[in-house]
């Protein structure tokens, strides 16, 4: 389940960079959206 908590971040940090790099600002939210949830769910599931 660790890493979940991993996968989380790594999708957190490539949405922010996406979305302030300004190279397609959607596609960054919507990454940044299901990194997220994937830490919501791996904190609900510990």
């Amino acid at each position: 389940m660790r890493n979940i908590h991993r996968w989380g971040f790594f999708f957190v940090a490539i949405g922010i960079a996406l979305w302030m790099s300004g190279v397609s600002p959607q596609l960054g939210i919507i990454i940044f959206v299901i990194g997220l949830v994937g830490l919501v769910i791996a904190w609900i599931t510990r």
